[in-house]
């Protein structure tokens, strides 16, 4: 057969994923020619296909050095660093690329996607921008650009740009998805449910478009707590089934100190962190050695270097395979790991499904179960998990007497005002929440709410309340209910933390969204002095208001049904009075509740810990 002949083969039964086959193949050839470059490129891809990156690095630099001028081989190297984690030289190496091809509008993508992901946002946007000035007719690089003004808050120009690449190619699954993406960050999760339906009508097996149909139906609240649960199981079996558990070498010491895991992407300045900090500074060191495994490709941030030092190892693994960071775990004979993210972006649910560990845990970063049956145990408490809802749950729930939610509140919070109503003769209502969880029902609620209480105005902040399109969207459903835009107050993201919080001295009463509470917004409200009016609902998402209030001694501000939720509303609305003494002292309140404090609650993590540790050695022997 024929150099060409055998190149083309090689190509495609590597296409077919045919590994063994296209290893043969191409071997033959480098037999004959070594320095062949397009049979050392496809080894080069072969070799990354089985996990073998420096190998592929050394294949793709030998074909740049016979073909310098294929941008395909600079492509296809900068993949194989990029998987390394070796970032600023992947980003040269997709510059070179797209300088020897520049109409190729896959360079471009793999560019601003690079560039995006470790933090360089805008950067990525010059990179997307001038790559469809290069290839207009790239639809999957125009939709691109969608989606990175979506991020910027240029709504509208997002939707067009969608728009523009699904005439391209109506039919691109990718396409609808990056749509759907759009949509529920711009706060519609109702279009983004069907731009994903018809991604998956396309493409069903869309295994991430899929997992963003699980947050969606949670905005929604669409489907039952039955069916929301059976929705994450199939999605769990279908993906991400469970890998046969492996013989762990660990002796069974119930009393030993034991190696515990915390992976998550948002080690940084995130939701999650102001729950984990306190805790992780509070461990007993002489009890748990604590493994961080930081998902995150964003840089570190203050947050980061602040939790740095509560660690006894700090690993960076957003860039690994799964088979590479299982090993890792594995080496660091983890015993528990606590796997903080669900179904949330940058999640590594893969390594779940892969046991990396002999005890894997679920705990804070997604509401309710993930479905994934490789996942023994799930931190909750009775508010949101009744018992019995426990066959709902594809873990095992442990319940934490006082809440599972330990806060730690910004250092940079502003002194809490006096009450804002005093001044103006009215209530003024708040929510700072996702616009995502603005639900239909929610808004139509509110409006009722506002035209029950004279004079009464609210104001709703979020990151993508600044973008004109939601502002539409959330204008006319008020304007439909006959409340003028006069009485709304839509604010976008702010320069600092300080700055958001310092709204809440303009806010009486924060609203909480059903049936998706909010939660760390829940708990910035009563720091300043805010309280918060949830509406106990009948899943996990709904009942997150409530536990964090009982925590914090608020159980008067739990509704518990649409019309309670009006008239709680009411009442404190006219108790001016009341209001003010409690704003006076939420934040001392709060300082005695179970909810600030951190070594009670590494306390009762330690025992849940030791609890679940002593179970899976008793059903060991020793060696």
């Amino acid at each position: 057969m024929a150099m060409n002949a055998l190149i083309q083969e090689g190509a495609k039964q590597l296409h077919k994923g045919e590994l063994v086959q296209a290893e043969a193949t191409l071997l033959k050839i480098l037999r004959i020619q070594p320095e062949e470059p397009n049979a050392a490129n496809l080894m080069g891809l072969l070799r990354k296909a089985q996990g073998r990156l420096m190998e592929a690095e050394a294949l793709h630099r030998q074909a740049i050095l016979a073909l310098p001028q294929a941008g395909g081989f600079h492509n296809n190297l900068g993949t194989a660093l990029r998987l390394q984690g070796r970032v600023p030289e992947a980003i040269a190496a997709y510059r070179s690329a797209i300088h020897r091809e520049p109409t190729n509008g896959d360079f471009h993508l793999n560019l601003g996607r690079l560039l995006w992901r470790s933090g360089e946002f805008r950067a990525a946007l010059a990179a997307i921008e001038a790559g469809v000035q290069a290839a207009p007719q790239d639809a999957e690089l125009v939709s691109y650009l969608g989606e990175i003004l979506g991020q910027f808050g240029n709504g509208h120009q997002a939707i067009a740009y969608h728009q523009l690449a699904l005439k391209l190619q109506p039919g691109n699954a990718a396409i609808w998805g990056d749509l759907g993406s759009t949509y529920l960050k711009l706060g519609n999760p109702e279009a983004a449910r069907q731009a994903y339906e018809r991604c998956l009508e396309i493409k069903p097996q869309t295994a991430s478009v899929g997992q963003a149909m699980l947050l969606v139906h949670q905005y929604l609240g669409d489907l039952s707590n039955q069916g929301q649960a059976e929705l994450h199981r199939t999605w769990a079996n279908t993906f991400l089934p469970t890998r046969p558990e492996p013989d762990w070498q660990y002796v069974p010491e119930t009393e030993r100190r034991l190696r515990i895991g915390f992976l998550s992407p948002d080690f940084r300045e995130h939701s999650v962190s102001k729950f984990l900090e306190p805790v992780l500074q509070s461990l007993d060191r002489s009890q748990v050695e604590i493994f961080v495994y930081s998902a995150s490709t964003l840089p570190l941030d203050r947050v980061s270097e602040r939790m740095r030092p509560f660690s006894d190892a700090w690993r960076d693994v957003a860039w690994l395979g799964t088979e590479a960071l299982v090993a890792i775990l594995r080496a660091d004979q983890v015993d528990i790991l606590v796997e903080l993210a669900g179904h949330s972006e940058g999640a590594r649910l893969d390594v779940i499904a892969s046991r990396a560990a002999p005890i894997q845990v679920f705990w804070m970063g997604y509401p309710g179960t993930t479905g994934l049956d490789s996942f023994d145990a799930r931190f909750t408490d009775a508010i949101v998990d009744p018992p019995e809802e426990a066959q709902l749950s594809s873990e095992q729930p442990v319940r934490f007497p006082k809440g599972f939610h330990c806060f730690r509140p910004d250092s940079a919070a502003p002194p809490v005002s006096g009450l804002p109503a005093l001044q103006r003769g009215s209530v003024t209502f708040g929510s700072f929440n996702n616009l995502a969880k603005h639900s239909p029902l929610v808004l139509k609620t509110w409006a009722i709410l506002l035209n029950r209480i004279p004079g009464s105005r609210l104001i709703m902040k979020s990151n993508q309340a600044g973008d004109p399109y939601p502002m539409e969207r959330v204008f006319a459903a008020f304007e439909r209910e006959g409340i003028p835009s006069s009485r709304l107050e839509l604010l976008g993201r702010t320069e600092s933390s300080a700055d958001h919080l310092a709204w809440y001295n303009r806010v009486d009463i924060a609203l909480d969204t059903f049936p998706y509470n909010g939660v760390t917004t829940t708990c910035e409200a009563m720091w300043m002095g805010v309280p918060v009016l949830t509406l106990l609902g009948d899943r996990p998402t709904a009942r997150y208001g409530a536990s964090l209030l009982t925590q914090a001694g608020l159980t008067d501000f739990i509704a518990k049904d649409l019309e309670d939720y009006l008239r709680l509303a009411e009442r404190w609305s006219q108790n001016l009075e009341g209001l003010s003494e409690l704003r006076a002292g939420l934040r001392e309140k709060l300082r005695r509740s179970s909810l600030l404090d951190g070594p009670g609650f590494a306390r009762e993590l330690e025992v849940a810990l030791r609890t679940l540790w002593r179970t899976w050695c008793a059903t060991r022997r020793l060696p």
